[in-house]
């Protein structure tokens, strides 16, 4: 089984609007703009299936491919329709793949009504059986360590509920990274309760910092984006460091190919348990904890 973290799919009628926004946005900060899916959770669906059938190139004939929908709400009144969304797109087989999903709130609050709507839509993801929450602080507009928003993580860790961050550089913002690796440490200091999980190996295009402040620490990091953009050896050198049970794996589909990601981890100087603990061992034991 190989489990894909990091995967990003939208309700058809808007599916086509942002994968077009968002490709505009990676072209803007210069990077490659190709998408794998037509944005669809159909076409997604398809592609995993495709994938794990072995009848693709590459990793494809390992396993069954397997996926967690990771949706952002960009702002507070996207947060029922994105959680009732994610709800129904959760805990369901396609072919040979399995589908989960996270949830997501807009974690910055200026008024305690706000607030308290927060924490009741935290409350409502526990309830609709969603496995944690996705948080993009450039998206969003926060900084990770600021203490307005610490309410959202105790309360994530009250309710079980892991945290996926965007870490590091994104093109939505390319000259301000929000979740810097020093932000993401303050947070795991404050509240080492929490499951957090901090993406694209712990901050794109960040990782020397990810690997002083970071790495060895209480959190999760994951594979996602890295394929390409990231040197072999450093991958090597920051997972052995941060041990293989901490490693999730993640592709940021449509963005990247989970068989890129696969083939690239295969190339690396990881043992047996380190590569089965990173494709499909943690995630398990993650989506178990939200059972």
């Amino acid at each position: 089984m190989v489990i894909d973290f990091h995967v990003h799919a939208f309700a058809d009628k808007i599916a086509e609007r942002a994968i077009g926004e968002l490709r505009k946005n990676l072209r803007e900060g210069g990077l490659d703009d190709a998408a794998y899916s037509d944005g669809t959770y159909s076409d997604t669906e398809a592609y995993f299936c495709r994938a794990g059938s072995g009848d693709g190139s590459g990793a494809g004939n390992r396993e069954n491919y397997c996926a967690v929908f990771m949706p952002i709400a960009t702002k507070p009144s996207q947060m029922t329709i994105c959680n009732n969304i994610a709800a129904g797109k959760n805990n369901y087989s396609v072919g040979g793949s399995k589908f989960w999903s996270f949830g997501s709130v807009f974690p910055k609050t200026s008024n305690p009504e706000e607030l308290d709507a927060v924490l009741a839509e935290l409350s409502r993801i526990k309830s609709l059986g969603l496995y944690g929450i996705k948080l993009h602080p450039d998206y969003q507009l926060f900084y990770p360590d600021d203490e307005n928003v610490f309410p959202v993580y105790e309360k994530c860790a009250e309710l079980g509920l892991p945290i996926m961050f965007h870490a590091g550089f994104d093109p939505i913002s390319p000259k301000l990274t929000h979740a810097t690796p020093d932000r993401l440490l303050r947070v795991i200091e404050c509240f080492p309760n929490l499951v957090a999980i901090f993406a694209h190996m712990g901050g794109e295009d960040h990782w020397d910092e990810v690997y002083d402040l970071l790495c060895g620490k209480n959190c999760f990091i994951d594979t996602s984006y890295c394929a390409e953009n990231m040197d072999s050896a450093l991958m090597e050198k920051m997972i052995k460091k941060h041990g293989s049970e901490r490693v999730l794996f993640g592709s940021d589909f449509p963005w990247k190919t989970p068989e890129i990601i696969v083939t690239k981890l295969l190339t690396l100087g990881l043992t047996e348990d380190d590569i089965s603990n990173i494709l499909y061992k943690n995630a398990l034991k993650l989506i178990n904890q939200g059972t």
